[in-house]
């Protein structure tokens, strides 16, 4: 679900993503991306869903029905969200139904001579997951693929 458009089928393919197997659906609102989500799931059509929600934040009573119907399926959701500069991540990942929350962020761009080759990105583990506080970082060389080391 692509709510503000910005997936890059270049960079999917970049990624090892098989096109063929992908649906790509672009709702308006985030309601209508957890109804489709939703739908999909109680078919039993998919296994992974990436909710690419943008700017918009999804109201929690909607998440929590949402994951009620997750809950019953075996289904993996990856629900993505940009904050602003001024959004405290765990304020707004408090209360979420996510059984495991990630806070991403690009540390910096990767360059070769004067071209973009990449980002290097740190991922923190939040909430009451075992794993909490622990980090890892992840280098995403556009040409080789994913590096990474854990903190």
């Amino acid at each position: 679900m692509d709510l503000d458009s910005t997936f890059s089928p270049d960079y999917a393919v970049g990624c090892g993503i098989d096109l063929r197997c992908l649906f790509l659906a672009r709702p308006e609102t985030e309601l209508e991306a957890l109804d489709i989500a939703r739908d999909l799931i109680q078919q039993g059509s998919v296994s992974v869903i990436v909710l690419d929600l943008g700017m918009a934040l999804p109201d929690i009573h909607h998440l929590r029905r949402f994951a009620a119907v997750l809950a019953r399926s075996g289904c993996v959701v990856l629900l993505l969200m940009t904050l602003t500069h001024a959004a405290q991540p765990r304020a707004v990942l408090q209360g979420s139904p996510a059984a495991l929350r990630l806070f991403i962020e690009r540390e910096k761009w990767l360059m070769r001579q004067m071209d973009i080759r990449g980002y290097r990105t740190c991922i923190t583990i939040l909430g009451r997951h075992h794993a909490a506080g622990k980090q890892i970082t992840i280098d995403i060389d556009f040409d080789v693929g994913f590096k990474g080391e854990i903190s």
